[in-house]
């Protein structure tokens, strides 16, 4: 108020942009006042200062070159320490900050000036890389390979694509990574779509592409009108012209510069780019003055106005209203919490769920802080369990779950303690024997047997990767509710295991203190995962139960016979799994029309298919086929084609139809299967020969269904249905791609 009312502005703007940016600051204090008061989620942890000035850091997330550092292929040569870690030690009732560990960075012998391909952590991001530039192994990535994976795949694909999604059109929502197939943008104008996307004609792909509300045309009307206001805006107001195209640069192209992604992003990184939208948006708005100064030259006054707002509105918003709506609406979309719910309601009392992801997680926290559904079930994100802060959080209390039982101290895991753990042969264990789990754990964090590293730290040792676990004999698996008495007989609750990884980081060593805790108290709480996890389970595979969509680990396993073949994990809990399907679950309007679930939504429902045709074939094997169908109906009427589309995980559903005997059901899902095959390869048969060898995968999956489909049918007995399939199975053969395909195998 002093500096207004003396009229000294330079003074009044100065302070009002310091308490702007003070009160914008004051913002960091949230996170700090709600970890100090340990609530039951409390990400990093943020309650001391060093802590908090990881969170401001972000330092969990990493960092990447910009512009200048190392690429995928070059040779560390030493790690440097860079500075130490603290934490707030608490001793005799004191607390202290102390050091806990050091922090430790790769000196790469080879650097290169905008290092665009860096990142040599991740396999699957190396292949990338070398399949993009058709890189040799061993090979470097020269400074032309990596101007080339900036410019087709950093700015082409992962900006410039998502820019004309918004003003041109979009294909469909399958997350590609630069095929033909997945995830381009679509103007609907086919002849410029194929000549730049190699997309093919979209209304010959098979139904649940053609059909997926996410293809969207816009006919490239939005970005001519964006692009009309550029010129517009430059040619009337160049300073504002410019400052706009600073905004446009720096929240698009930039961003992209500074982030160095990496390919095979976990979703589709449109959101980052959110800033450039808004200065295109304002680029649109302005296009309307350049149609009316058009106008103006043949038609005077105030109709020329009207005119040009009149076409603008029908031509852009409400063309992008009409065909964009059905896949912006969320309204009755309620999958994230029916799927939270089923999960929870899968677990039995007091359970310890792991889950890998935030997808599989936060729907579940959601559930239990807000709703307060199952708050004794504790959930584990194996994700964060390789983090020291997060680890610690396991010893609270949480809601009405107790802290989880785990050998390890806090020093055995706190900064870089647990990091690695190597594995390296005990000679005086003799082969063949299996030491028990937490025998394992208690020697990983013995000092006397820690292992010296390249960078001058240490690491755990596993002297052998076969582990048992303490089990409990079969009256007490009777006694606790685990198998029936009737089933004592077909187990074996000798619980011997093969670790199925060399080197073990912290998550996987934590996951072992956990179980190895839970087996010596005795099995009281029930351990599960979710689906989908890979070799998370640490190769415990015989020993996991199905239990609706989630696993149980159990200590004990069926005896070979007792369960219809499967590649899936262990065996299934019939009765149980079976009254969740029926009786429990709930589907997030998956059963309704207009519903529209995204890629990721669909991915929630995969674990429900299988699981269903799981059960249905176990039930078969059985002679309960009319539970088995009972089953299979409940999910084909509540996760609808419209939903989810029938791709290959409703060949599992047919499959199981044809298990339980029921060849109408079977053979009309199969005949709607075979058309989507059958319409795959005759579009990728037709693609531009670049664009074809890219999805060879495609059509080996689609003959492997078709060839499965085959199969059930054949030995289920339905010579109706195996002949159609064989016939037509005889017919793609003859293909040239499909030929073609097949030589390569």
């Amino acid at each position: 108020m002093w500096a207004k009312k003396k009229g000294n502005y330079l003074a009044h703007t100065t302070l009002l942009s310091f308490l702007f940016v003070f009160i914008g600051f004051l913002s960091y204090l949230a996170p700090l006042i709600r970890s100090r008061a340990d609530v039951p989620i409390d990400m990093t942890n943020p309650d001391n200062a060093f802590r908090f000035l990881s969170y401001v850091n972000r330092e969990q997330f990493g960092s990447q070159p910009i512009l200048y550092g190392p690429t995928f292929a070059s040779p560390v040569t030493e790690y440097a320490t860079t500075g130490e870690i603290y934490d707030l030690v608490k001793k005799d009732g004191k607390e202290s900050y102390e050091v806990i560990g050091k922090k430790q960075e790769p000196v790469f012998g080879d650097k290169t000036l905008f290092p665009r391909m860096w990142d040599g952590n991740d396999p699957s991001h190396v292949a990338f890389y070398k399949s993009y530039c058709n890189l040799e192994d061993g090979e470097a990535p020269s400074g032309a390979d990596n101007m080339k994976y900036f410019l087709g795949y950093q700015l082409n694909w992962m900006w410039w694509r998502y820019l004309m999604w918004n003003y041109a059109g979009r294909q469909n929502d399958f997350e590609g990574q630069g095929d033909a197939k997945n995830g381009n943008w679509s103007s609907g104008i086919k002849p410029i779509d194929q000549f730049f996307t190699g997309a093919g004609d979209s209304d010959k792909m098979q139904d649940g592409y053609k059909n997926n509300p996410a293809r969207n045309q816009l006919y490239f009307l939005p970005l001519i009108l964006g692009i009309l206001g550029v010129v517009f805006q430059f040619n009337a107001h160049k300073k504002d012209g410019f400052i706009v195209g600073l905004l446009f640069f720096f929240t698009g192209i930039a961003i992209a510069i500074y982030l160095n992604m990496p390919p095979n992003q976990p979703r589709e990184r449109d959101y980052a780019f959110a800033g450039s939208t808004y200065a295109f948006a304002i680029w649109i708005g302005l296009g309307v003055l350049m149609v009316n100064q058009f106008f103006q030259r043949f038609i005077k006054g105030h109709v020329a106005a009207i005119l040009s707002i009149a076409l603008c509105l029908l031509a852009v918003p409400t063309l992008m209203a009409k065909v964009e709506w059905n896949d912006h609406d969320r309204s009755q979309k309620t999958l994230a919490r029916a799927t939270a719910y089923n999960t929870l309601m899968s677990c039995e009392e007091g359970a310890i769920l792991f889950t890998f992801g935030d997808n599989d997680t936060y729907p579940l926290w959601y559930l239990q802080e807000v709703e307060g559904v199952r708050t004794d079930v504790r959930i584990v994100n194996l994700s964060l369990l390789g983090i020291d802060w997060y680890v610690d959080q396991l010893s609270y209390k949480i809601n009405k779950n107790d802290a989880l039982p785990m050998i390890w101290k806090r020093s055995d895991y706190m900064g870089d303690a647990g990091n690695y753990t190597a594995y390296m042969k005990e000679d005086k264990i003799p082969e063949g024997k299996y030491i028990n789990l937490l025998e394992l754990c208690k020697y990983a964090i013995d000092p006397a047997t820690k292992l010296q590293m390249q960078n001058g730290g240490e690491a755990n040792r596993l002297p052998t990767k076969n582990a048992s676990i303490t089990s409990l004999s079969k009256d007490k698996l009777v006694q606790m509710g685990m198998i029936s008495a009737a089933d004592t007989d077909k187990i074996d609750n000798d619980v011997k295991f093969t670790i199925n990884k060399d080197n073990l980081m912290k998550d996987d060593l934590a996951l072992m203190n956990i179980v190895a805790g839970i087996a010596a108290e005795g099995w009281k709480r029930p351990i599960y995962f979710g689906s989908g996890m890979g070799d998370s389970y640490l190769g415990l595979n015989d020993y996991l139960k199905l239990e609706g969509t989630v696993y149980r680990l159990v200590p004990f396993k069926y005896k070979p016979g007792m369960f219809p073949p499967s590649q899936d994990l262990g065996f299934v809990d019939v009765e149980k799994t079976k009254n969740l399907f029926l009786n429990t679950y709930i589907w997030g309007n998956a059963n309704k029309k207009n519903v529209y679930f995204d890629e990721k939504n669909r991915i929630m429902f995969v674990s429900y298919r299988l699981s269903a045709a799981r059960l249905a074939e176990t039930l078969a094997a059985m002679n309960r086929s009319k539970e088995g169908i009972a089953v299979l109906d409940k999910v084909m009427a509540n996760i609808t084609e419209q939903a989810y589309y029938y791709d290959f995980t409703a060949i599992y559903i047919a499959m199981a139809y044809y298990r339980c005997g029921a060849f109408d059901k079977a053979n009309a899902l199969t005949k709607k299967l075979v058309k989507n095959a059958d319409d795959d390869i005759a579009w990728i048969s037709n693609l531009n020969e670049n664009f074809k060898e890219s999805l060879y995968n495609d059509v080996r999956r689609d003959l492997q269904g078709i060839y499965m489909l085959l199969q059930s049918a054949q030995q289920a007995g339905d010579a109706n249905g195996t002949k159609t399939l064989n016939d037509k199975f005889t017919q793609l053969q003859k293909l040239p791609i499909v030929q073609l395909v097949m030589q390569q195998q």
